[in-house]
């Protein structure tokens, strides 16, 4: 029987780039307000909610569950009252590659994710923004779903090498590929211009 004529009883996500950004080891910053309307949303479905994240190794796991619980999505104005991730999420349903033993996108880490909900693979899906991974999780039995990355850094995140770097540019490709873009739409104008 195909994993979709299965009940769903719990949907995992990728923390980084999927919840937010890492912007150092051990800190992630929360997409708002978009996570928490995603989070608030899935929460409502009545699923069992975790995380399946691969860590670096100079952060540990307890490090790691920190880091997605304590992730800051919103703050009442009025009250003061911060909500994170982890009004969510809480951190006994977080595993990371150091806790299964191998990295995504190998099926195991899936499978142990699944088994740490009390549920089947073919019960749950994976929501990442990393094609692999969703594979990774479609091979374990699970339902996958790509989330899509914010704009810009869908791109390769290091520079082409065949583009010269300056002391400005982010050393993302994306901004490479545009500013060579744009090199090359002013020579074609300037070209024009002259035959014109």
């Amino acid at each position: 029987m195909p994993a979709e004529a299965h009940p769903l009883r719990a949907i995992f996500f990728d923390a980084r780039d999927t919840l937010g950004s890492v912007d150092r080891p051990g800190h992630l910053v929360a997409f708002r307000p978009t996570t928490e309307a995603l989070l608030e949303y899935v929460k409502s479905m009545g699923v069992k909610i975790g995380v399946i994240t691969n860590l670096p190794d100079n952060v540990s796991s307890e490090q790691g569950r920190a880091m997605v619980t304590g992730a800051v999505l919103s703050e009442d104005p009025k009250t003061g009252r911060v909500r994170t991730i982890g009004d969510y999420i809480p951190a006994a349903n977080i595993i990371t590659n150091h806790d299964a033993g191998v990295d995504k996108p190998d099926p195991r880490i899936y499978s142990k994710a699944a088994e740490l909900l009390g549920v089947q693979p073919h019960e749950a899906l994976y929501c990442g923004e990393n094609l692999p991974e969703c594979l990774g999780a479609e091979a374990a039995g699970m339902r996958a779903q790509r989330k899509p990355f914010p704009v810009g850094q869908e791109f390769l995140p290091s520079l082409i090498q065949k583009f010269p770097t300056t002391k400005t540019d982010s050393g993302r490709a994306f901004e490479a590929l545009f500013e060579h873009e744009h090199v090359l739409g002013e020579k074609i104008f300037a070209a024009g211009h002259n035959i014109a």
